[in-house]
């Protein structure tokens, strides 16, 4: 009985290794995914600098709609 008892706390904890490392896979992840967009946001910041410095060197004309 003893054996059994040594044998399910055995799994037991290598389940909550499994889950730990699940866990941290899990927590890179949403890391890299914050990373990855935050590089997009500036990435578009660039992009739109660029062009509100091209449209200014064109004389900052401005347009109106009807």
């Amino acid at each position: 009985m003893q054996q059994r008892l040594a044998r399910v706390d055995h799994r037991l904890r290598l389940a909550g290794l499994l889950v730990i490392t699940a866990l941290e896979e899990r927590s890179r992840m949403e890391q890299q995914l914050r990373e990855a967009q935050r590089a997009e946001q500036d990435a578009c910041t660039q992009e739109l600098a660029v062009a509100v410095k091209r449209y200014l060197a064109m004389g900052g004309r401005t347009w109106t709609t009807s």
